[in-house]
């Protein structure tokens, strides 16, 4: 029975949990249905009187315990005690107060006390989340080393919708200086918690959920192939002068252009478009997850850790964005400064589309004098191609002494206009010319259609060799940013490049990302000759032929020259080279 003590000796009382109710009402204390829709305002706990008193504790309302009330009739012993020895013998479960869930002491215990059975009260993994929505990021402190060596593994998530980054996460505990804190770094990003936030409450579940889950054999990967940097020569045996010099026509830019190059592999490009294919059709299974590119990066790391390197700001030798970093492992491959003599005469040079000024940076800190030409943020109308405010240069380029920047005629930096690229080209030659041009010019509009990125950036190419061309020294040096060389019109301009510097070379900078179409060209010892005049000459016909008018009006021009078969030296490269960089690319992008 339950005792309401007068004393205020006994232990505080627990809050009675609302009782299960059948489908005919509520059970009551033996098993009845009661229909009284007030509480039973009395405590639930269970007491177990002195022996000498020989009262009947009251116990849990189970069957068992009930099979047990019916045979505590016997007259030959204590009802205490024989209730006690065989509740003893009963399921630990069953001991439960079906309210309270209270343990019921054995029968030496002299006092009513509470015990807590610790095996069905196991702690969750998730100590604390501590959410940082400005930043879209968050720590979770964890007790459990499994989740948190499981999650650290799996390096990434999908929680609320959104992919997130999962790091290790130790510091010194801000209460005891001797205690570590162990946990999680959960990581988003600021731009995405404005779109798709993530609660507190989801990553609590979901790491709490990781410790039902056991070490999945997937976490164990291996790279297609070793990653390195990759260097194609090119270079052509016949001059432009015995071959025939189109002139320029409007092309139409689709993919069957690029299927018809002279790579002669139009199933290796296919091949790669089906992988690119299959890989955003397995993104866009329902519901998609918003800030996939953050699990993409994840994987790229895993598995390529200097594919779309980035160095850290504050360290020594660190640039502020990823374009710093490919051109320094460029000019150490290539030996871009090998021979020159920074701060002397002729040391300058001119950094073509290259806003905000990583290239700039770098090249001002081997002490050389530069100019910059990039298109100015804002320019352009609202339903064309326009640059962001991002890749306005930096302002502290801007203040740099040894450095000028150049707008062009109308003071827009477009480079497809031809009078900002006659302009640009009289204010370099009057300075006294450049011995390095370097032009990292590129799009990322999502208005051009997939895989034709190529096509749409032609004549930005153009523009960018025929710049270079007019204001290089002799000798000169060309760095400059391209993407995939299926086409004809792109094949024929790199033809022409051959002839117009001694040594010309393909390089895939490890840092540059190794599943993307980009690559770059680096070209040296240029060569101030009649051909180079009779190039630079058809060169500004395509170039006037454009019009101004930007990738997305106008994105593609014929091939200069249809004969390149004729040249037994360059389409053997030109082909190794196509070939080796997509079937590279297309193992990566693979979903297997």
């Amino acid at each position: 029975m339950t005792i309401e003590s007068e004393a205020p000796c006994v232990a505080p009382c627990t809050p009675r949990r609302q009782k299960d109710k059948g489908e005919h009402g509520e059970m009551g204390e033996r098993g009845e249905h009661v229909n009284h829709p007030e509480t039973n305002p009395r405590s639930p706990l269970l007491f177990i009187p002195s022996p000498a008193r020989a009262r009947t504790p009251k116990t849990p309302q189970t069957p068992e315990v009930r099979d047990l009330q019916s045979a505590s009739t016997v007259k030959d012993s204590d009802p205490c005690d024989e209730r006690l020895s065989k509740l003893s013998k009963l399921p630990q479960l069953s001991r439960l107060n079906a309210n309270a869930q209270e343990f019921i002491p054995a029968a030496h215990v002299p006092t009513a006390l509470r015990v807590r059975e610790e095996s069905n009260l196991k702690e969750p993994p998730v100590i604390s989340v501590r959410k940082m929505a400005s930043k879209g990021c968050a720590i979770v402190l964890l007790r459990s080393e499994h989740v948190i060596e499981l999650a650290a593994r799996m390096a990434v998530a999908v929680i609320d919708g959104v992919c997130v980054e999962l790091r290790r996460h130790s510091r010194r505990s801000k209460r005891d200086q001797d205690a570590l804190e162990l946990g999680i770094f959960v990581a988003w990003g600021h731009r995405v918690e404005r779109r798709a936030t993530v609660s507190e409450e989801a990553l609590e579940a979901y790491f709490n959920g990781l410790s039902q889950v056991s070490d999945p054999q997937a976490l164990s990967y291996q790279p297609p192939f070793q990653e390195s940097l990759l260097l194609f020569p090119l270079s052509s045996s016949m001059s432009c002068m015995s071959l025939k010099i189109m002139a320029p026509q409007l092309a139409e830019a689709t993919g069957q252009v690029l299927l018809d190059g002279p790579h002669g592999r139009r199933d290796l490009v296919q091949t790669l478009w089906d992988a690119k294919l299959q890989l955003d059709e397995l993104w866009n299974k329902p519901p998609p997850p918003k800030a996939r590119s953050v699990m993409q990066r994840v994987a790229r790391d895993q598995l390529f850790p200097h594919s779309g390197k980035e160095g850290k700001e504050g360290k020594e030798g660190s640039h502020e964005n990823r374009a710093g970093e490919k051109l320094e492992e460029l000019a150490q491959a290539v030996g871009l400064l090998d021979g020159m003599q920074p701060g002397v005469v002729g040391a300058r040079f001119l950094d073509l589309c290259g806003g905000p000024g990583a290239w700039s940076q770098y090249l001002l800190q081997m002490n050389f004098q530069g100019f910059g030409f990039t298109l100015r943020s804002g320019a352009g109308s609202e339903d064309d191609w326009q640059a962001e405010q991002k890749d306005d240069w930096y302002p502290e380029l801007l203040r740099h002494p040894n450095w000028h920047a150049i707008w062009g005629a109308d003071g827009t930096g477009d480079l497809l206009k031809p009078e900002n690229l006659q302009h640009a080209s009289q204010i370099l030659r009057a300075a006294g010319g450049v011995s390095i041009c370097v032009a990292d010019g590129g799009f990322s509009d999502k208005a051009i259609p997939p895989n034709l990125l190529e096509l749409y950036f032609f004549r930005l190419f153009l523009a960018e060799v025929l710049t270079a061309a007019n204001c290089l020294l002799p000798g000169g040096r060309f760095v400059c940013k391209l993407y995939s060389t299926f086409s004809a019109s792109t094949s024929a301009l790199l033809f022409l490049i051959t002839r117009l510097f001694e040594d010309v070379r393909i390089v895939k900078p490890m840092s540059s990302r190794v599943a993307g179409p980009e690559r770059y060209l680096y070209a040296s010892g240029f060569r101030a000759n009649e051909e180079a005049e009779v190039i630079k000459r058809s060169l500004w016909s395509c170039h006037v032929y454009g019009a101004g008018r930007s990738p997305l009006q106008l994105p593609l021009l014929t091939p200069l020259v249809v004969d390149l078969h004729k040249d037994a030296a360059f389409l053997p490269q030109l082909q190794h080279m196509v070939v080796t960089l997509c079937m590279r690319q297309a193992r990566i992008v693979r979903c297997k």
